[in-house]
């Protein structure tokens, strides 16, 4: 609910952007595409995910546990 009252507060202003009294469709879909929600969300990180940032922290992860231990990891 509180994503489309920001999705039609957002349109509105839009269309107030243009000098009309009402919101229009097109006006919902400009907003539309500035607006990303959860599914929309989680379906862009796993398109992207290989371009992000993360994945190079997972890589220097698990290169970490493949080699052997030296002195400054053993505690006393």
């Amino acid at each position: 609910m509180r994503y489309a009252i920001h999705l039609i507060t957002a349109a509105n202003l839009v269309a107030i952007k243009r000098k009309s009294n009402e919101v229009d469709t097109e006006d919902i879909s400009t907003v539309y595409s500035l607006f990303i929600d959860i599914e929309r969300s989680k379906q862009f990180l796993k398109e992207y995910e290989k371009e992000f940032m993360f994945t190079e922290i997972d890589e220097d992860y698990n290169r970490a546990e493949k080699r052997e231990p030296n002195r400054m990891d053993i505690d006393n």
